[in-house]
């Protein structure tokens, strides 16, 4: 019975061994450390373009 029930769940990819999920966490971690590296840029991106575009506003003003 357990058998079964251990093949069923392998067919269907429930299972994986610890060193896998441990693969696919590292992975995870990864990718969301990347993300929010790309969001830091982004944010910086957008506060330098604002910084400029003031400055030349003044300039245009002077």
């Amino acid at each position: 019975m357990t058998q079964k029930k251990n093949a069923k769940q392998e067919e269907s990819g429930f299972r994986f061994n610890r060193y896998q999920l441990r693969i696919i966490l590292s992975q995870q971690q990864r990718l969301q450390s990347f993300k929010s590296q790309e969001n830091k840029m982004k944010r910086k991106k957008t506060k330098y373009k604002k910084s400029i575009n003031i400055n030349s506003i003044l300039r245009d003003q002077i």
